[in-house]
């Protein structure tokens, strides 16, 4: 709580910072949820080997009300020049997008996980609210798309300029011990 009224209070947008509301006893509520939540998936996975599997699914099934109620709780606790946010998507909304995503992604086979992101970006952005205006997007699929492909090249450029510098420094490392041992062998006996 005091991370976020730290950060918000010192987001400046045009002269005047952002504020967050939340009270302690809220945060908490949540917490130990998550707590209770966390113990017994360890529990289970202790008492019952193969159980926390079970656990795992139902909290995959609960994403979608756990986003919906989670950016509820922060858009309302969040304000600017004392005009509040919120957000007003339904959980059945929230279903019916993360549903939509998760047979693209499966029928293609990963392929279309940008799909899936393009769905529930939209979908938290056209139900976010500053007062009673309304925000909204009109980015396209083909949009995100090319963005994704764009990152896809970055992370295949790192993970290349990564290996090159990993075989360089094997191969530097593997010069200098073969050096070392020769120089070893030269070496007069000690009497």
């Amino acid at each position: 709580m005091r991370t976020n009224r730290y950060f918000y209070g010192n987001t400046v947008l045009a002269g005047a910072s952002f504020d967050y509301h939340a009270q302690p006893i809220q945060i908490l509520k949540g917490r130990l949820i998550l707590g209770a939540g966390l113990a017994a998936y360890f529990g289970l996975s202790y008492l019952a080997p193969g159980a926390e599997l079970a656990v795992v699914l139902l909290v995959v099934t609960l994403v979608p009300w756990l986003l919906v109620r989670s950016l509820a709780f922060r858009m309302h606790n969040t304000s600017y020049r004392n005009i509040r946010f919120g957000f007003v998507g339904s959980v059945g909304d929230s279903y019916r997008v993360a549903l939509k995503a998760l047979v693209a992604t499966v029928l293609s086979l990963g392929v279309s996980t940008f799909w899936g992101d393009w769905l529930r970006s939209r979908f938290i952005v056209n139900h976010l609210r500053f007062g009673r205006s309304a925000f909204a997007t009109d980015c396209t699929a083909r949009a995100f798309f090319s963005i994704y492909l764009r990152l896809v090249g970055f992370a295949f450029l790192a993970v290349l300029i990564f290996g090159i510098l990993v075989g360089l420094v094997v191969a530097g490392a593997g010069s200098y011990l073969q050096a070392a041992a020769s120089a070893e062998g030269e070496l007069p006996p000690e009497r």
